[in-house]
């Protein structure tokens, strides 16, 4: 039982560590994301010059990481969200009271709230984490926090969304296309 327990121990030490590794990582692209955004901001640039800091930014992180630019810049937008948006979260991810499985079910559960909201939800989420250790079970209790928190019924939401259905036809290659309900 004592090498068990020995053994366990190294596994979660390991966790930390990665944990906080990955936070590490979060936490510098949102500074570089954040950088991008300085830098226009203080030039007065338009959104093209905007989204081409970021690219420039996100290239150069790629080719240091040997990364795609495309999802480097995906991350350093994750990130900058999850910083801005949810710093609770991120605290008790680096303190190790939650994982990366926890962390992407609150982001994801937060993602259709208004910024305005996404405090609270954050202090509620981590609440509820602590309270609940699977993923699993934390999504479906955050599925419905996040309902009563969002400004808007679920009606309402509907409504604006049947409005905005539609059925397209997007040419694709070889004379096919794509049908996209």
């Amino acid at each position: 039982m004592a090498v068990l327990a020995a053994l366990v121990a190294d596994v979660v030490a390991a966790e930390a560590a990665v944990a906080a590794a990955e936070v590490a990582r979060v936490r510098a692209l949102a500074a570089i994301g954040q950088f991008a955004v300085d830098a226009v901001q203080s030039e007065r640039a338009s959104v093209r010059a905007s989204e081409m800091a970021m690219r420039e930014v996100a290239s150069e992180v790629a080719a240091a990481s040997r990364a795609s630019d495309r999802t480097v810049q995906r991350e350093i937008g994750d990130a900058m969200t999850l910083v801005e948006s949810y710093p609770r979260t991120v605290g008790a991810w680096e303190a190790g009271a939650i994982s990366r499985r926890h962390v992407r079910i609150i982001a994801d559960a937060g993602a259709g709230l208004p910024v305005e909201r996404r405090a609270q939800f954050d202090a509620l989420a981590v609440a509820l984490a602590g309270e609940v250790s699977s993923p699993g079970r934390l999504k479906s209790r955050l599925a419905a926090a996040s309902q009563r928190l969002h400004p808007r019924t679920v009606t309402e939401r509907h409504r604006a969304a049947r409005e905005g259905r539609c059925v397209r036809v997007v040419p694709g290659a070889e004379g096919m296309s794509d049908l996209i309900a």
